[in-house]
């Protein structure tokens, strides 16, 4: 078992869910028909821990540094066992990488779901629903996303199941 591979792990789904959200942009609007605007921005996305993401802004971020709005929070959650794709505990997978030209054996890990909340913090209705459709029509209620699971052989790459629960 790798030290720690459930932690690498992590960190690569959280960046590989942050480069999903990485492309959100929100138009400003200058006048009232919202047919021309006067700029185009990119919404920022930061990891937070408070489960209220516009109280966690407005008491500790903000005092720190000047953010901008709209702005995202990406939330870990929680993390729970995936049991209908789990396999026995002494299932041995062997994969072969090319980049190391050697077959590498090691024990399944366990699979989990990992929950996360995304909340974005506006001002005003209009930045709002553009960040939806942002997002929204991307997902036909789940999405791949793809990570390295091993350091050790970059070439493998894992399917990682990315649903959207609720908006």
């Amino acid at each position: 078992m790798v030290p720690y591979y459930y932690v690498r792990t992590q960190e690569k789904v959280e960046i590989a869910i942050l480069d999903v959200l990485d492309r959100i942009i929100v138009n400003k609007y200058n006048d009232l028909s919202r047919t021309s605007y006067t700029k185009t921005i990119k919404v920022p996305i930061v990891i937070n821990k408070d489960k209220n993401f516009a109280n966690w802004f407005r008491n500790v971020e903000s005092k720190k540094r000047t953010l901008p709005i709209p702005i995202g929070g990406l939330r870990y959650v929680s993390m729970e066992p995936n049991n209908e794709n789990r396999t026995q505990s002494t299932y041995a997978r062997t994969i072969f990488s090319k980049a190391s030209e050697r077959w590498i054996q090691d024990i399944q890990p366990t699979p989990y779901k990992l929950t996360y909340d995304v909340e974005f913090l506006t001002d005003n209705m209009s930045d709002f629903h553009q960040i939806k459709e942002n997002i929204v029509p991307y997902f036909n209620k789940a999405r791949t996303l793809r990570i390295k699971e091993f350091d050790f052989a970059p070439d493998i790459e894992r399917k990682i199941l990315m649903e959207l629960v609720s908006v």
